[in-house]
């Protein structure tokens, strides 16, 4: 499938899918291309759910599944600057 149609399936953006691509997250396979193309960029349905399974739902520390979950100082509301709302 094209990077679309697995954003599709995944429930997300074309451009997530593509920085999961840019990050090494999601493998693809890249077909045509040269010099003057840049080609396309095909995606095996079993890497799209090995990518929903692994990745998909996981949004870095703010998440409870990061093992850093609370473990940060909570933002007090003095953090935030008074010309901020």
């Amino acid at each position: 499938m094209n990077v679309s149609e697995a954003a599709h399936e995944l429930g997300i953006k074309p451009g997530t899918v593509r920085d999961a691509i840019a990050r090494g997250r999601l493998q693809v396979i890249r077909k045509g291309g040269g010099t003057e193309r840049a080609g396309f960029l095909l995606i095996e349905r079993t890497e799209v759910e090995r990518y929903r399974t692994e990745h998909l739902g996981k949004r870095g520390v703010g998440s409870p599944s990061h093992p850093l979950y609370g473990k940060g100082r909570p933002r007090k509301k003095a953090d935030v600057s008074e010309g901020e709302g």
